[in-house]
Parts: structure tokens; C-alpha cells; sequence
């Protein structure tokens, strides 16, 4: 407000700098409000477009997003420009819809690609799946008298880190770890170091950067080093609550 005196920015490098606004939104407004030549580009027009022109690509990607633009700026009239920003909206938005478009109604589908070609299903392209790489890891369960189990406290560093389940690299890892933290560790009634991986589970994270691929070791011990003070980041654990 007292940046522009309590009145709207007339000059689209002024309204683009709002909060907010991009470039498309910017030359719609000034486009409406004062008949000024923009091009636009929201997710109606590119629909529009990539239809009409066969555009192949996901429009996200900055080369597909560019020929649009550029698509959109050739398509842009100089008169009348109030009725065409308006009109190349609703068209997208009640016609050249996502699911079903109306191209008997379409009053410029004499030369759309993709009536001609039969691609209204196809274009816009959707966006690629992001293919998360896999995170093998070997977990250690350690149990003492049938009914308690080991855990431990991540340290605060780690809180809000990923949500999939923490491990180490290898089962020498895993075995390793016992050997420093546990005394009488045995798997499934013998050796841990004789014991034989439980079956492979996987567990996705929506907020994770990749699939946690897990490799579980139940192991039965009698005494454990760690968890027997305060202060430890263990704690057996027995029915939902914990105890050091």
C-alpha cells in the first residue's frame, strides 16, 4: 500500500514484483484490466496449446515450457485483448477440459493436432514418475526374555530426517554392532554369527528421498551394555512402554 500510494501498479514489471504474481497472472491482470498485449500461460492455455499444437513433453520441463510460452506469444491478438485472455481461459477450463474435452464445440478444432491424431488423451504429457533409488540397510532386533526389546534414541540432529528405518550398510555391520553392544547375543537359538537373514521388507516414504529395503536380525540376549543409565540413548522396551 504505501509503495504504490494505495493503488494497483499499472507497469507489469511493478505488478510482477507483487507477492505472489507471476508472469502469467501478471499480463492476465493488466490484459483484463487495461487491454494491454501479455501473453499468458496458466494451466488452461497450456492445455489449449499443447493440444492444438502437438506439443510433445511434459509442460513442467523448462524446453517444453518455453515453446509455449513462445506458442502463446504468437497466439496473442493486438486487439481485443480483454476478449481473448478472457476467452483462451474459459476454453480451456469449459472445453478443451482434461478429462473430456468438447471438441465438437471447440470452435478452433479445425486444425488441432490432436483431434486430428487422437491424442486428447495423451497431451498434455503427465509428469514423470520420480523412480526413488533403493537404500538396503540390516536392522538389528534385539530381544531379552521373549517379550522386551531393545531400542534406541536417535540423536536430536537426526529428528525430522527421514521417516524410513535406521540401519547399517552390511550384516558384518550388524554383527559387529552386538558384539560392542550386547553380551550373549544369539539368533533364533544360536550364534549371531551363524544366524541367517529374517526375510526382506520394504518400507516407502512419501517424504524420504529413497526406499528403505530392510534386512531384519531378531536376536535374543540376555544382558545388554548399553541402556543401563540415564543418560544411555537405549531402552528395553516391554508391552508399548519403556524402561532403562
Amino acid at each position: 500500500m504505501a509503495r504504490h500510494g494505495g493503488e494497483f501498479p499499472q507497469d507489469f514489471a511493478e505488478v510482477l514484483a507483487l507477492p505472489g504474481i507471476g508472469r502469467s497472472t501478471a499480463g492476465a491482470i493488466l490484459a483484463l484490466s487495461r487491454g494491454e498485449r501479455h501473453a499468458i500461460l496458466d494451466g488452461n492455455v497450456k492445455r489449449v496449446l499443447t493440444r492444438h499444437f502437438g506439443v510433445e513433453g511434459y509442460p513442467g520441463t523448462p524446453a517444453v515450457e518455453r515453446r509455449l510460452w513462445e506458442l502463446s506469444e504468437a497466439c496473442t491478438p493486438w486487439s481485443r485483448l480483454a476478449g481473448y485472455t478472457q476467452a483462451v481461459m474459459d476454453l480451456g477450463a469449459t472445453v478443451c477440459s482434461r478429462a473430456r474435452p468438447v471438441c465438437l464445440l471447440c470452435p478452433v478444432s479445425r486444425d488441432c493436432v490432436a483431434r486430428q491424431l487422437n491424442l486428447q488423451d495423451r497431451l498434455p504429457a503427465p509428469k514423470p514418475r520420480v523412480v526413488r533409488p533403493v537404500r538396503e540397510a540390516w536392522l538389528v532386533v534385539a530381544m531379552r526374555g521373549g517379550s522386551k526389546v531393545l531400542l534406541e534414541r536417535r540423536p536430536p540432529a537426526a529428528s525430522g530426517a527421514g521417516c524410513g528405518p535406521a540401519g547399517v550398510p552390511t550384516r558384518a555391520h550388524a554383527e559387529q554392532w552386538c558384539g560392542e553392544q550386547l553380551t550373549g547375543a544369539r539368533c533364533r537359538g544360536v550364534p549371531i554369527r551363524s544366524s541367517t537373514p529374517s526375510p526382506t521388507s520394504t518400507t516407502a516414504c512419501g517424504r524420504s528421498w529413497c526406499t528403505a529395503r530392510a534386512r531384519p536380525r531378531r536376536c535374543a540376549t540376555t544382558t545388554a551394555t548399553a541402556g543401563t543409565t540415564h543418560a544411555s540413548p537405549h531402552a528395553w522396551a516391554c508391552r508399548g512402554r519403556s524402561r532403562h
